[in-house]
């Protein structure tokens, strides 16, 4: 309900735009939505999977491997509601993810008119990435709370060790910075040369 009443202001100048510039196409769609190999890929700068296995833009999806495990600690039987309604939520937006190649796409493009407007559904795929990073909350506290595992283990330590882990996992390298010009095109400054200066609109 929160969700509906902020989005629908934007619902006038969503249809106002849409009669204008129509809607976007499947193809379109098609280009900028995920694979299942998107999930596997990492951002090409990080440290420990950026050389062996680096997505395109918006399709590095890679939640890391210890969140994977620690996912599937959670869901392992029994599970509660909290749970399973994580584990749902998870599976519809990889599927939204998909774009056309998912199950949803089409009863969506059909009657979720504002559905027809996305373009790059790959981002959904950073929603999967925050079910995943709850479901692992979940694993870890299933651990903690495992008798025969305190018994054996330090559990602090233990949760000290898999930060450490994460943090190595997730390590990306600085960005290198390129130096970008400063001279100004030669139309900007025969605009600035003009004594009769007016505002100036740039179309794209």
């Amino acid at each position: 309900l929160i969700a509906g009443a902020l989005i629908a202001p934007y619902m006038t100048p969503y249809r106002q735009a849409r009669t204008i510039v129509g809607e976007r196409s499947i193809e379109e769609a098609r280009v900028y939505s995920a694979k299942p190999a998107d999930y596997l890929a990492a951002t090409p700068d990080n440290r420990v999977y950026g050389a062996l296995n680096a997505g395109p833009h918006e399709k590095q999806l890679f939640p890391g491997r210890l969140a994977i495990l620690l996912a599937l600690v959670a869901l392992w039987p029994p599970l509660s509601r909290q749970r399973i309604a994580y584990l749902v939520a998870l599976v519809l937006v990889v599927d939204l993810s998909f774009g056309p190649a998912g199950v949803s796409y089409e009863w969506l493009r059909e009657y979720v008119v504002p559905y027809r407007g996305l373009r790059a559904l790959a981002r959904a795929g950073g929603v999967a990435l925050l079910m995943v990073a709850v479901l692992a909350g979940f694993g870890w506290a299933r651990l903690e709370r495992t008798e025969w595992l305190a018994r054996r283990l330090r559990m602090p330590l233990v949760f000290v060790a898999l930060f450490v882990m994460m943090a190595a996992e997730y390590a990306t390298t600085p960005r290198t910075l390129v130096a970008a010009t400063i001279t100004p095109e030669p139309v900007y400054q025969w605009l600035a040369a003009q004594a009769d200066r007016r505002a100036v609109i740039e179309v794209p």
